[in-house]
């Protein structure tokens, strides 16, 4: 059926929920649209990757499968077969029972609807004051951008503020994205301390 990058499906794991009553984000989010193009999504509420396989280097298996179509795949599933072997690459088949093999594992898709994911990945409106970022969530988008780009140890991405909005942390260009949810307005005075005299 098809051939994907294991580093794809990484970088969307990165911020797939592991643990959430929402249990549809927990697993990356498969979408072949109707143009061709594939996209490979990972959300967990705080944090979403989107990454996208145009058209023309999508590599099917077997005859293409025309979209629109989806499928959620359950993150466990995902977490085993990438490491049932060490090849760089993984293939998801589709079995006459109706269930799928991601490489040496069969599982049943998750049975539930993706959230819209476009609508969270618009641009805002650029706005005058910086935003705030949990430094975890900050670490976890990076992780999830370099593994979609294949970066090395020291590759780091871009990160796009836009005030009290969401940010947009990009690669080179626009095939692989994170979005970041901001700290939540914060009233308090928080200022360092002031040094006392060295003399």
């Amino acid at each position: 059926m098809l051939t994907l990058k294991k580093s794809q499906l990484r970088a969307a794991m990165h911020c797939s929920a592991k643990k959430d009553i929402r249990y549809y984000l927990v697993g990356v989010y498969l979408e072949c649209a109707s143009n061709g193009d594939m996209h490979i999504v990972g959300c967990d509420g705080h944090t979403l990757f989107a990454g996208l396989i145009p058209a023309p280097y999508v590599q099917w298996t077997g005859e293409p499968q025309v979209g629109p179509w989806s499928m959620i795949i359950p993150l466990d599933t995902v977490k085993s077969a990438l490491k049932a072997d060490k090849h760089s690459i993984i293939d998801l088949v589709a079995m006459p029972d109706g269930r799928y093999m991601l490489g040496s594992t069969v599982f049943s898709p998750v049975d539930g609807s993706y959230p819209d994911w476009r609508r969270a990945s618009r641009w805002p409106a650029a706005a005058s004051e910086a935003g705030q970022y949990d430094p975890d969530l900050l670490v976890q988008v990076n992780s999830a951008v370099k593994e979609w780009f294949d970066g090395g140890s020291k590759w780091t991405g871009y990160l796009h503020q836009f005030g009290t909005s969401s940010a947009v942390y990009t690669g080179d260009n626009m095939t692989g994205f994170s979005i970041i949810m901001p700290y939540r307005a914060n009233d308090s005075d928080i200022r360092p301390f002031t040094p006392a005299s060295y003399k």
